[in-house]
């Protein structure tokens, strides 16, 4: 996972020092999650930022009328 996001890091800044990277890493915690996991619930407030190694993520709302968005 890590070369993973330090690649996808460096891809968006290649400014970063391999110094900055380490710092920044030591922020950040590796969580595994199954298919059809809730990683959020409705009304909750987003408290992680989500990096997918292996996967994708599908992030959606429901609207006023319920709808999924």
């Amino acid at each position: 996972m890590k070369e993973n996001f330090v690649n996808a890091l460096t891809r968006m800044n290649p400014n970063f020092t391999p110094t900055e990277i380490e710092m920044g890493m030591q922020s950040f915690e590796h969580k595994h999650f199954k298919a059809k996991d809730i990683i959020s619930e409705e009304g909750q407030v987003a408290e992680y930022l989500l990096f997918a190694d292996s996967s994708i993520i599908r992030c959606y709302y429901h609207d006023q009328e319920g709808e999924e968005c």
